[in-house]
């Protein structure tokens, strides 16, 4: 009788132990939320300057000198600082999209909390200066813009799967106050690193 209390207890604290792991799991992507913004943010190309004239004949390694070259212009980008919360999603979504992720694009419609970003955890290229602004503190997009920003970036938090393998983002960009546009971008963990899936662009401007 007593052996058996005891194999009882142990799988009792065997439980609470699996149970942590799994409420954990579920709450401690902090650091893959930043890496994933972090990467949506710093894929970002300046629009300058104009393609070559030749530019479809040029060699795949040169094209790719060409746009790394981009990629060390200044740019000044406004980002929001708090994720934004989504209300409604496209319906519309890739047929390819398996179960997990369309869980995910309802919980991120269904995430209401304010949450502000912290600057500090965000990785960027070194040629991005971020200003975080309160987008409430402008009239509209027009007045942002007279304040010399290349780019305003807002983004909603990151949902993650119970394992962490796999993240929803909605991600929009304006580059003036009349363009602009908004994708929700689905994740999969890969050898360690984020890589985007599959993609639906919702607005354009």
């Amino acid at each position: 009788m007593q052996l058996i209390k005891v194999i009882i207890l142990c799988l009792c604290l065997f439980s609470c132990k699996e149970n942590k792991k799994i409420e954990q799991s579920d709450t401690s992507f902090e650091n893959d939320k930043y890496d994933i913004i972090s990467q949506l943010i710093n894929n970002i190309i300046p629009g300058s300057p104009p393609l070559p004239s030749d530019f479809e004949k040029l060699d795949t390694i040169y094209y790719k000198q060409y746009i790394d070259s981009l990629k060390t212009v200044d740019i000044n980008i406004a980002l929001s600082d708090e994720f934004v919360i989504i209300d409604k999603l496209s319906k519309n979504l890739p047929k390819t999209l398996d179960n997990d992720f369309v869980y995910l694009l309802k919980k991120l419609e269904n995430n209401e909390i304010n949450e502000k970003i912290i600057k500090n955890s965000l990785n960027l290229n070194s040629n991005y200066k971020v200003t975080m602004i309160d987008i409430d503190s402008y009239k509209n997009l027009k007045d942002l813009f007279k304040d010399n920003y290349s780019r305003y970036i807002a983004i909603s938090n990151v949902v993650f799967n119970r394992v962490g393998n796999k993240a929803v983002v909605c991600f929009g960009e304006h580059t003036s106050s009349l363009s602009g546009y908004s994708i929700i971008y689905f994740l999969s963990k890969i050898n360690d690193t984020w890589k985007i899936v599959e993609s639906k662009r919702l607005s354009i401007s």
